[in-house]
């Protein structure tokens, strides 16, 4: 009788979140079916964002080159870029 209570109290459960996580973690084979990012070009992407404190608030733009060697010109910090123009 107790053999019976541990099974159902411990082990099935346990068999069960094994099984599920293996069931459901499972990633594409294949790999993604989609490339990631876009494509090298001279445009760039316009982001926005704000925030709304209640008292008013912000917003700000900024374009993103989606040129590779311009985001990096663009992402480069304050201080790295007052070396490189020296």
């Amino acid at each position: 009788m107790n053999e019976n209570i541990f099974l159902m109290m411990v082990f099935f459960p346990f068999l069960a979140i094994v099984v599920g996580y293996a069931v459901f973690n499972r990633t594409p084979k294949n790999g993604p079916t989609q490339n990631r990012g876009t494509e090298p070009s001279q445009n760039s992407t316009l982001v926005t964002g704000g925030m709304n404190g209640g008292r008013g608030g912000s917003s700000s733009a900024i374009t993103i080159p989606r040129d590779p060697q311009e985001y990096a010109k663009a992402m480069m910090p304050s201080h790295a870029k007052k070396k490189e123009n020296k």
